[in-house]
């Protein structure tokens, strides 16, 4: 687990290497979340393990925001940029372990930004493979792999805008028909990743390979 703490702290405490200052309990706490989510990255398969990840992670950040307000109380002001880190960490990666550990679909979003300079470096730091399915304006469609697992998520890749949206129609080969023919169609907002699906030990929906894909500007679904 010590291999997983520096992999994280390497890539994501780059912008606190001004701070002079870390409690030895600050370094226990990055620890401990660094080690808690490579359990879920190095076995997202099963789902027993992302269940107890997931309820972990949680109490995880109720210490840790508790710790970071008593970090500012008594002064410890160098140790609030690692418990911020250790947060955004939880939040960032909880966004889809919160779907796969409840057994589901859903359509949380993480931002490009985060995805870029967070997640997709970490994913590939524990050999996660990383595919473009498909692809037309405005709408890339990628497939996470590690071993069994797979993740599938929509990248919008229109500029940020909190109040724009595109809406997508998803495509696969009908196993009976062995035709093209539509799944769903969906919304993601501007500037976003979205958790589409996945597959592991546990799944109860079909794991779709998604084959093509359409989109258009706006929030109508109905086309």
């Amino acid at each position: 687990m010590k291999r997983f703490a520096l992999i994280f702290i390497a890539l994501l405490f780059i912008n606190a290497l001004n701070i002079h200052s870390q409690s030895f309990q600050t370094k226990q706490y990055c620890e401990l979340v660094t080690n808690t989510l490579g359990s879920f990255l190095d076995n997202p398969f099963h789902h027993d393990n992302t269940v107890k990840v997931k309820a972990l992670l949680d109490q995880q950040k109720n210490v840790g925001e508790e710790m970071r307000d008593a970090a500012w109380n008594y002064n410890q002001h160098g140790d609030i940029p690692y418990y911020n880190n250790s947060l955004k960490l939880i939040k960032t990666f909880c966004i889809f372990i919160d779907v796969i550990e409840r057994g589901g679909y859903g359509s949380p979003s993480v931002d490009n930004t985060d995805m870029v300079d967070i997640v997709d470096p970490i994913l590939k730091s524990f050999g996660w493979e990383k595919s473009l399915l498909c692809s037309c304006q405005y709408i890339e469609i990628y497939q996470y792999k590690k071993d069994n697992f797979k993740m599938t998520m929509v990248k919008n890749t229109r500029p940020y805008d909190w109040t724009g949206f595109v809406s997508y129609k998803i495509y696969h080969i009908d196993p009976f028909s062995k035709k093209m023919k539509p799944i769903m169609t969906h919304l993601t907002s501007d500037g976003t990743c979205q958790f589409l699906n996945y597959k592991d030990d546990s799944s109860k929906f079909v794991y779709h390979a998604i084959k093509k894909v359409e989109s258009r500007i706006g929030s109508d679904t109905k086309w």
